[in-house]
């Protein structure tokens, strides 16, 4: 009998302490987490178009100046864009990204309007322009360099905008670059 009431007591000791404990609600911890900069391509992490663009803008602010650096961060902005993909999203970029850079001398100006022209344009702006084909001879090997780059971001920038493949605009970027070389090349 007595071992029966010391079991009781024990069962009824054992779970008040294991029932009363799980009722108690602590407080939760709250932490005053202040908002850390973005400095690093890495920080560009949003899929929507017009937050990866304040976060570009914002690495590229915490910078020093880099055309290698600005490059980068504005192939990773395209990159995170390619997970939401619209028509409006090379407009998006030149409002909340490239605008801002011109206004605000971070970058330079054309650089800036040169890269987006990389990504979205139909047009191939290393093509060279203004001058006689001849003045360009020297030239060919980077040029040719320059469209095949190109190209490929304009890979990118398209896929972003739902604007199929630049490949017919590449072709004509090419017959450009062939006359160019054929008049830089007479005696072939």
């Amino acid at each position: 009998m007595i071992y029966r009431m010391v079991s009781i007591i024990l069962l009824v000791a054992l779970t008040f302490a294991f029932t009363a404990c799980a009722n108690l609600n602590p407080d939760p911890v709250v932490r005053n987490v202040e908002k850390q900069p973005l400095s690093s391509i890495d920080q560009i992490d949003s899929f929507k178009p017009e937050v990866a663009s304040a976060q570009a803008l914002e690495v590229i602010n915490n910078n020093r100046y880099s055309q290698e650096f600005f490059e980068e961060v504005f192939a990773r902005l395209v990159d995170q864009c390619s997970n939401s993909r619209s028509p409006k999203n090379a407009d998006i970029i030149w409002e909340n990204f490239v605008n801002p850079l011109k206004m605000s001398g971070k970058v330079p100006p054309d650089l800036a309007v040169t890269t987006w022209n990389y990504y979205f344009s139909s047009q191939f702006v290393s093509l060279p322009s203004g001058s006689p084909v001849t003045a360009y001879c020297s030239e060919l090997p980077e040029i040719k360099r320059n469209i095949e780059k190109e190209y490929k971001l304009k890979q990118a920038g398209f896929n972003i905008c739902n604007q199929g493949k630049p490949d017919s605009h590449f072709v004509k970027a090419m017959y450009v670059y062939n006359t160019m070389w054929a008049a830089c090349h007479p005696e072939e």
